[in-house]
């Protein structure tokens, strides 16, 4: 093998490992930004029922 065929092969494997790293790296970002949306959505605080929190007084038929 000849350093020049050496090197070509190199370079080749190189560049496609630099855009395999491009493409990992650009799917982890979109992959994290998904999820940051996904948890700022929804209510805050603990889940609970207001009713039996706070019981409503039955109402007389009019």
């Amino acid at each position: 093998m000849t350093m020049q065929t050496f090197m070509l092969k190199f370079n080749y494997y190189l560049i496609a490992s630099i855009k395999l790293m491009k493409k990992n790296t650009v799917n982890i970002l979109l992959l994290l930004s998904v999820c940051f949306a996904m948890n700022a959505c929804g209510t805050k605080g603990p889940l609970y029922i207001p009713e039996q929190e706070y019981p409503q007084a039955a109402q007389a038929n009019k």
